[in-house]
């Protein structure tokens, strides 16, 4: 039986908490700085019943479409005997089976996300993280009861050493995954972080927003909040600010956003006191179709332009799988399939950008892949056609956060004319910018990813020698790029290979041919394997589809998310196998 509350429900397993305690003195944790404690940041009260009662203002409302997400189907775990919480490994399990399971069931589609154990980030190990579409939602650390509630609830955990080195901890976990929403649960208590950067810079010292809340089974008398309704909205948070993650500030009416914050996304706005703030215009509100697409209403009607469109903050709606008939849904009204370019882009938009002291004007919209989304690559079709020195089509790569990744994509085209005579890469045409932010002016080279095209994997020989020939041209030009994926390896009109993407890439590196053959060898084979598999995948996938056609929707969608670890086994852009939660956004028809 479906049970459509259960995030509303507490966990009907009896667990005995030994109440062994872990503690926390990591020396790298001194660099970062301890969070204050503040009462107007304490997020959770109790009312006069003694119920926990959350206050949830800080994050972004629940919209439309969580109506839609929270209706998918969930089940109670399984009975157990007991629960006996000794270990952190102990808490891990009774977390992941007892929270993390009935949360993921509620992203099955909308969207699909996957749980992950982390490793090492510049010496920093964070536990797991959520992830969409290779992105960080939110992270978590798990730990032994460690967390002196009283301290929390009473706002001086700041002043306890103990408390003081762990927040020390989540910070740096925050700034080092550059990630905003973050979590702890310590086997007896979960507490919800929310750092309040404007800037990713702001993350050092800013304001903390904290919910803590104590574990609680169903059979307790002393009332709780669900930990599973808390974890819930803390991804959702996630999701709102990656859907915004790198886009310009939108204009609505006659008022002009003045920037996004950095921890929601959501687009600041000054008022009359001079002051930024998150509350919109008079008369317009933010809300999300049921797929997922963030639109703006006005006196709760869909906001309507000149054009008779939605008007959207965000340029980007969710894609899930129509499981009935195996197609590729975009669930945004700005979208169109086109599985014959290399991406699916937002209905036209006019974008002004400054180039050479011209202002130019082109129409497109920023990138959009069917697994992956890019708000800083704008495709772009310029108006009145070919501009003197640049061709029709065009691509716009943004500045990011990471400025230095930036620069070091800047410093790759202008120093390596070489492979873009040989057309191995785009063509630079130098530096533009939109509204402020600068930009690379790239040829757009079209074509496909071949994550795109499981097929090419029939004939591995050739695969294997067209990877070679481009990988090794790269090499050989002194050039080491470690981050070569299937995602930005390109597969041409002409037939060719072409490879985009250098920020990380490294640049007047020796050239020693025995190395390179032996570099080159190990990455194609990496690739190779990766299309093996995707191709394997999609064989299977269609031989299950085929035995099963005359299946009703409904029973197909159950059979699909059944039998989708052994049909598809979900490869990922790296070879590894996504979490089965039954959301495919690798395998397609091509």
């Amino acid at each position: 039986m479906s049970y459509i509350n259960i995030l509303e429900e507490h966990p009907y397993n009896s667990v005995l908490n030994l109440n062994n305690r872990s503690a926390t003195d990591k020396e790298w944790a001194e660099r970062y700085n301890f969070i204050k404690a503040d009462r107007s940041r304490l997020r959770t009260s109790l009312d006069a019943s003694g119920a926990l009662v959350p206050d949830w203002f800080p994050l972004i409302p629940m919209l439309s479409d969580d109506a839609t997400r929270r209706q998918e189907v969930s089940l109670r775990t399984n009975t157990r005997y007991l629960y006996v919480l000794d270990s952190e490994e102990d808490g891990v399990g009774y977390f992941l089976t007892e929270i993390v399971s009935p949360v993921l069931a509620k992203f099955v589609h909308l969207p699909g996300i996957t749980y992950h154990s982390f490793g090492s980030h510049n010496g920093v190990i964070v536990d797991c993280a959520f992830q969409w579409g290779g992105r960080r939602i939110a992270i978590g650390e798990y730990k032994r009861n460690i967390i002196n509630v009283d301290a929390w609830y009473n706002s001086t955990f700041d002043r306890i050493p103990g408390q003081n080195k762990l927040t020390r901890e989540l910070r740096g976990y925050a700034m080092e995954y550059e990630c905003p929403q973050v979590f702890c649960f310590d086997i007896n208590c979960l507490v919800l972080l929310q750092f309040r950067a404007k800037k990713l810079d702001d993350m050092k010292d800013c304001d903390v927003d904290y919910w803590v809340f104590p574990r609680r089974e169903a059979h307790d008398t002393v009332p709780g909040y669900p930990l599973r309704d808390a974890l819930y909205r803390l991804l959702v948070q996630g999701i709102r600010r990656l859907q915004n993650e790198n886009l310009p500030p939108p204009t609505i009416g006659s008022e002009t956003s003045c920037g996004r914050a950095f921890y929601s996304g959501e687009p600041l706005w000054r008022h009359a006191d001079g002051k930024k703030h998150r509350f919109q215009p008079d008369g317009y509100e933010r809300d999300a179709e049921e797929n997922g697409q963030l639109l703006w209403k006005r006196d709760g009607q869909w906001y309507i332009d000149e054009e008779g469109r939605s008007l959207g903050f965000s340029h980007f709606g969710e894609i899930a799988l129509v499981c009935f008939d195996v197609r590729i849904k975009l669930c945004s009204s700005f979208f169109a399939p086109n599985f014959s370019s290399l991406s699916v882009m937002a209905s036209s938009h006019s974008f002004e950008f400054q180039w050479k002291s011209q202002t130019l004007c082109g129409r497109g919209g920023p990138i959009c892949l069917p697994s992956h989304e890019y708000a800083n690559i704008i495709r772009l079709s310029l108006a009145g056609g070919t501009i003197q020195e640049l061709p029709n089509k065009i691509i716009l790569k943004m500045q990011g956060e990471r400025h230095d990744l930036f620069q070091t994509e800047q410093m790759f085209y202008e120093k390596e004319k070489g492979l873009q005579e040989l057309g191995l890469v785009p063509q630079y045409h130098g530096l533009a910018s939109i509204g402020g932010t600068p930009a690379l002016v790239l040829s757009d080279l079209g074509g496909t990813m071949i994550h795109d095209n499981p097929s090419l994997a029939q004939d591995e020989n050739t695969l294997r020698d067209k990877l070679t020939e481009l990988l090794g041209a790269i090499r050989r030009a002194g050039v080491v790029h470690e981050d070569i994926t299937v995602l930005n390896v390109l597969h041409c009109d002409d037939g060719r290979f072409r490879l985009v993407d250098f920020k990380e890439a490294e640049m007047n590196q020796s050239i020693d041919e025995d190395k390179i053959e032996d570099e080159v060898a190990v990455q194609v084979s990496d690739l190779v394997l990766i299309m093996k598999l995707r191709y394997e995948a999609r064989m299977k996938l269609q031989e299950w589809e085929s035995r099963n056609k005359h299946a009703t929707p409904i029973q197909y969608e159950s059979l699909l998310r059944h039998n989708l670890s052994s049909a598809v086994n979900a490869v990922d852009i790296r070879g590894s196998v996504l979490a089965k939660d039954g959301f495919i956004n690798c395998v397609r028809g091509s």
